[in-house]
This record gives C-alpha cells, sequence and structure tokens, in this order.
C-alpha cells in the first residue's frame, strides 16, 4: 500500500492510530 507519499501515508497511519 505504497501507492501515496509517506506524508500522506503518516496521515493515515496517525489517523488509525
Amino acid at each position: 500500500m505504497n501507492l501515496y507519499p509517506t506524508p500522506y501515508t503518516a496521515i493515515l497511519v496517525t489517523s488509525r492510530d
């Protein structure tokens, strides 16, 4: 699931956590 940039992915991970 590395289709998006790192910053965007980081936001998603933070939201999930």
